[in-house]
């Protein structure tokens, strides 16, 4: 470090007051406050800027610390370790059921049953010929006789159990087949049997049962009969199950895979302040990658209702998602800044195929922004037309602004149908109708924002080459006293684009632009009406786009 001087004495201070000079160096910089006294007050402000540290201990803090109960988690773990080995213990039964808990077959009370049920199955080689007599089964009698809590508390499950283990089954002379199962009693059982062996049981014997079904070979009738009587109902409650996981995975799979995403790649609008984003809320996340679009727009330039507009725009397609998301910043300076409006916007919209060339995308926007006023810029107007053909009276009444900042919100919902050949959506945005009182001191009947109504159809035709495409639309608005019709087409060849609209009122609009891989530039002007003005005037527009490549999920999409 240099010598003590006026340029660096800050730093010489400040390295004192923290104690990182040497001896020699404190001698030479006390030197040199010695031969300038006059800066002694700075040395003073360093020393107070230095606090001490307080040293503010507890005597008592032995009676703080407290010590860890370890007798709860010795009691705990030997619980988990009783409960594994009772577990082992419990499933440890012997071929015919009366070992449990250790016990002997002679220490389990088992009592005999009071009744039996019997199925007849007949094989069809019956002597007599007459099967259909002989094929009783008495399925039913199975199910009446199944444990109950309403008629039946305690199960003969050991005695099942054993039952169904040894082979009770006779064949009389005439080829029937008979098989005993012993059903349940109101006899005591043992409590610690569990009770599987029942379910169990059960099990077995309707195997046992179906298996000489189909030895006999009953007819298809009495099949049915059986199947829905033993296992009907078990099937039914799991088949609901089963299509409703089924038709839960086949959305979520299809919403991964939007095949039809063929129409409304990347279009243009010919129609004076809107952008793709805004005539189709849908139209975020179309094109399976990210895009990044900034457009500036001058409306009436050199009169008393020019305009000056931006909008920054960035929309993905999200596979997480499984829809595109956009985002929306505008700005608009009015007159000579007399009113500047401000507003963003949040839009999502998935992508939910219904089938291989058919997408259906709804949509939603929520917009926030505020708007501010400054009435010496406007000067003594009677109107203002900040939205296109809409002339607002202008505090006509006298009076002064009561205000010069108006926050809002207001939320939009759309929905289109794309498809292999074409595509047609439909829109709402101001659904909230959010106060827009910025135009008069009328506080009992203040204004509200009208509806905004939106439609469009078209669709994109691309040639093998995918050299040329041609890309026709129409698109209908009803804002306010605004309404009316465009219809328009944007053609491609190579990097050359062209476009051209006209609308329902006979005012045109044309566009030239480039466009490469990745990047595009757009230039269009439009020859419109102005309701204060009563006359059509000359508008110019700019629009810059970016399109990144496409994400993994789209680029297998689009190889399709």
């Amino acid at each position: 470090m240099s010598n003590p001087s006026f340029e660096n004495i800050d730093r010489w201070l400040f390295e004192l007051t923290e104690g990182n000079l040497s001896p020699e160096q404190e001698a030479q910089l006390k030197s040199f406050l010695l031969q300038h006294p006059e800066l002694d007050v700075d040395r003073d402000i360093w020393d107070l800027t230095k606090v001490s540290v307080a040293h503010n201990g507890y005597q008592n803090k032995k009676q703080l610390e407290k010590r860890r109960k370890v007798l709860p988690y010795f009691v705990g773990v030997g619980a988990v370790c009783i409960c594994i080995v009772g577990f082992f213990v419990f499933n440890n039964i012997n071929e015919d059921g009366s070992q449990l808990l250790g016990l002997n077959k002679s220490n389990v009370k088992v009592q005999q049953p009071n009744n039996k049920i019997k199925t007849k199955i007949s094989d069809g080689s019956s002597n007599n010929g007459n099967s259909s007599e002989n094929k009783n089964i008495s399925a039913k009698g199975i199910q009446d006789n199944m444990p109950n809590s309403s008629h039946s508390e305690n199960i003969n499950i050991a005695q099942i159990y054993s039952n169904s283990q040894q082979s009770n089954t006779t064949e009389s002379s005439n080829g029937h087949i008979t098989e005993s199962l012993t059903s349940v009693n109101d006899g005591f059982v043992n409590p610690y049997i569990q009770p599987q062996l029942a379910l169990k049981s059960f099990d077995l014997s309707l195997k046992q049962i179906n298996n000489d079904i189909k030895h006999s070979k009953p007819n298809q009738s009495e099949n049915q009969e059986v199947n829905a009587k033993t296992r009907g109902f078990s099937i039914n409650n799991l088949g609901i199950k089963s299509k409703a996981k089924r038709f839960v995975n086949n959305v979520d799979n299809a919403m991964k895979n939007p095949v039809a995403l063929i129409n409304l790649k990347d279009n243009w609008y010919q129609v004076p302040g809107l952008t793709p984003t805004d005539v189709n809320f849908a139209s975020v996340g179309s094109i399976l990658s990210t895009r990044i679009q900034t457009s500036m727009r001058l409306q009436w330039f050199g009169n008393d209702n020019q305009q000056f507009s931006n909008q920054i725009a960035v929309d993905a397609y999200a596979h997480q998602l499984k829809g595109g998301i956009g985002f929306q910043m505008n700005h608009s300076f009015y007159g000579n800044g007399g009113i500047q409006n401000y507003n963003a916007a949040l839009i999502y919209s998935p992508k939910i195929p219904l089938s291989a060339n058919f997408v259906l995308e709804p949509s939603v926007r929520f917009k926030m922004g505020t708007k501010q006023l400054n009435p010496e810029s406007l000067g003594n107007v009677s109107q203002v037309e900040l939205d296109r053909f809409n002339a607002i009276d202008y505090y006509s009444n006298g009076s002064n602004p009561i205000g010069r900042t108006l926050w809002y919100r207001d939320v939009g919902a759309g929905l289109m149908l794309n498809t292999k050949w074409f595509y047609a959506s439909f829109q709402a945005d101001n659904l909230m109708q959010h106060f827009d009182n910025i135009y008069s001191a009328d506080i009992e009947n203040p204004r509200k924002a009208p509806y905004h109504y939106m439609a469009s159809f078209g669709g994109e035709y691309m040639s093998k080459k995918r050299t040329m495409s041609l890309s026709p639309y129409l698109v209908y608005q009803h804002f306010g006293d605004l309404e009316e019709l465009w219809g328009g087409v944007n053609f491609r060849y190579k990097w050359i684009k062209l476009g051209a609209a006209v609308s329902s009122n006979l005012e045109p609009s044309a566009s030239l632009g480039f466009r490469f891989n990745h990047f595009t530039i757009s230039y269009s002007a439009d020859y419109t009406k102005s309701a204060i003005l009563n006359k059509s005037l000359l508008s110019h527009q700019l629009t810059l786009r970016f399109n990144t490549k496409p994400c993994r999920i789209g680029q297998r999409i689009l190889a399709k």
